[in-house]
């Protein structure tokens, strides 16, 4: 016995017609319609992580502690101090104040690793399209983290001080404001 499948509605078919019905926008995009995601200087700076580590594994072996580490650990960090950055979901001024810091020492490691790259240039001589690439893809991850910054600055502006938002401190504030009226109403009555 044979089972017939042409009266089965797979759950493929079923999806596009489900978002043509409730008007929802198909899920791809074409590739120069899209914009830059909120999350690139994560991905750049993954990216960048990677095709450092690539590259100083072509240096010569004798420069490994003088140049291939440093630079190495430099895109490493970045890539690090972003991802610290990324993780932290301020509920106040301090935890931006942290978020921002992260940045900002992603941005001055950025700033290093620019020279170090030019200094192994002038080593190893890379090759022009090697060098621009390699470039191309610091000056994006300079410019993902400051528009990430400045995004982060209009986001959170209005995120109150540390103190207004700690829960706890409000909560026994609270909780000893209340034993003081109980203390002092039996003070009250023990007088009387």
């Amino acid at each position: 016995m044979r089972f017939d499948y042409s009266n089965i509605i797979f759950v493929y078919d079923i999806i596009p017609a489900l978002s043509f019905i409730a008007g929802v926008m198909p899920l791809s995009v074409i590739k120069s319609k899209r914009d830059e995601s909120e999350m690139e200087f994560l991905y750049n700076a993954r990216l960048l992580q990677i095709h450092t580590i690539k590259k100083c594994v072509g240096f010569p072996k004798r420069y490994t502690f003088y140049v291939s580490i440093p630079i190495a650990r430099l895109a490493i960090q970045i890539h690090g101090h972003v991802k610290r950055a990324n993780s932290i979901y301020p509920v106040n001024q301090h935890e931006v104040q942290m978020r921002r810091d992260h940045m900002i020492e992603a941005n001055a490691m950025l700033q290093d690793l620019i020279s170090q790259i030019e200094i192994a240039n002038e080593l190893f001589g890379i090759e022009g399209d090697a060098m621009r690439h390699w470039l191309d893809i610091v000056e994006k991850e300079i410019r993902l983290v400051k528009g990430a910054m400045k995004k982060d600055r209009e986001r959170y502006k209005d995120l109150p001080d540390n103190t207004e938002t700690n829960i706890n401190v409000r909560f026994m504030k609270a909780v000893i404001t209340e034993l003081r009226e109980i203390k002092d109403a039996i003070k009250g009555n023990n007088a009387a």
